[in-house]
């Protein structure tokens, strides 16, 4: 066989070798991106029984000027305690611990209210303690879940099931990875939005 014959075998070879490699790559990364569930990133979620992040929460409102930052810390403790302590602009506490929601302002008496007495807003906590606890059985009582990504770098949507929730969040969407969720955006139909960054843990 002439030089540039065997050259030319050659390279051809070359070139099906490469083309073989990367269908076989995308193919494992598809199987990879295929096992990673809800029901899996719910269970590394569900292994976090217990913690406090600082968090970061800028709501853009259409009634605002300027968009709203306030900071604090989110405290989980399963199955059923959570509790938002905004610092800053104002100090004010959200404390749910089972049925019950305790809402404590600045020199203002501490309000108290049953979660089943309020859909919207038992929806909107279970979103976030559902997800902290890993708990699909209880998100999808409000919401239909779409899961993006892997392991290292997921997105899950939740889409409000039921007429009253639609009336007031568009989508909530959870960035995280592995089992530590990052952001938490809630998206409204008037176009009102917040983005909560949760920071490092203390």
């Amino acid at each position: 066989m002439k030089p540039k014959a065997l050259t030319a075998k050659l390279v051809v070879a070359a070139l099906v070798a490469s083309i073989s490699w990367f269908f076989l790559t995308a193919a494992s990364a598809r199987a990879a991106d295929a096992s990673w569930t809800i029901d899996r990133v719910m269970a590394e979620l569900g292994r976090n029984a217990a913690g406090e992040v600082e968090f970061r929460e800028t709501k853009t409102l259409a009634a605002l000027r300027a968009p709203l930052v306030q900071t604090g810390t989110l405290s989980f403790r399963a199955p059923a305690f959570l509790e938002k302590h905004v610092k800053t602009p104002v100090d004010e506490r959200y404390t749910v611990d089972g049925d019950r929601l305790t809402v404590v302002r600045r020199s203002g008496r501490p309000i108290t209210l049953s979660l089943a007495s309020q859909p919207v807003l038992w929806a909107f906590i279970e979103s976030i303690r559902g997800t902290l606890r890993g708990d699909a059985a209880a998100l999808r009582r409000f919401y239909r879940l779409e899961l993006e990504g892997d392991a290292s770098r997921w997105s899950l949507t939740l889409l409000p099931s039921q007429v009253e929730m639609v009336e007031h969040v568009r989508f909530i969407r959870i960035n995280g990875s592995h089992g530590k969720p990052s952001t938490i955006e809630v998206q409204e139909p008037n176009g009102d939005r917040s983005l909560m960054s949760l920071l490092s843990p203390k």
